[in-house]
């Protein structure tokens, strides 16, 4: 995937990264593809995002999970152009569905932990995750990855709803023809 930054740790969804051509280099190689009878399939990271986020008090290891989040903060005066942080508090809060190892919802009392608050932010700020290792599939889904990766909100329609419209871009700008999605449990087909 070419977004500005390194496939897996995008910064701004709107630019390709200098690193990896133009436009107009991609636009060439596409149109040799397909002269060829060849697809262009891209990577699309849609879950995770740079590393510009810490949590407050964590700023320098790394931050357990907490199913009542942390506040997060920004780590430089750098900030992702398109989404933000929020500490408030959102005292109803719908969780997507999270799933354990067995391929089924978890349980009640894990999902009784969440009291149904979370932040109001664009991320999820739950802490983080090992980037090896056993980690709870419903934790994973939540946690910023490998401690390097700020993980999109997407259950949050209007994050979704703005990732799926900066695909639409790639796919217009660039003339691909699909995507290898990444995590698609956070993305739903439609």
């Amino acid at each position: 995937m070419p977004w500005a930054s390194d496939g897996f740790g995008p910064l701004d969804f709107t630019l390709l990264d200098a690193h990896h051509g133009t436009i107009d280099e991609w636009r060439q190689l596409i149109q040799e593809l397909h002269t060829r009878g060849m697809y262009a399939i891209m990577e699309n990271t849609i879950g995770t995002m740079g590393d510009l986020l810490a949590f407050e008090g964590w700023e320098n290891e790394t931050t357990p999970f907490n199913a009542h989040e942390y506040d997060a903060l920004w780590k430089s005066s750098r900030r992702y152009h398109d989404f933000g942080i929020s500490n408030d508090v959102l005292q109803d809060c719908e969780y997507p569905v999270f799933y354990g190892d067995d391929g089924f919802p978890v349980n009640a009392s894990i999902m009784a932990t969440f009291d149904n608050q979370c932040r109001k932010s664009d991320f999820d700020q739950y802490g983080d995750m090992k980037g090896v290792g056993y980690v709870p599939p419903y934790q994973s889904q939540l946690s910023k990855f490998a401690s390097v990766q700020d993980r999109l909100r997407l259950w949050k329609h209007d994050v979704l709803e703005k990732v799926k419209h900066f695909s639409c871009m790639q796919i217009a700008m660039l003339d691909i023809d699909g995507f290898r999605v990444d995590k698609l449990v956070n993305l739903q087909v439609g």
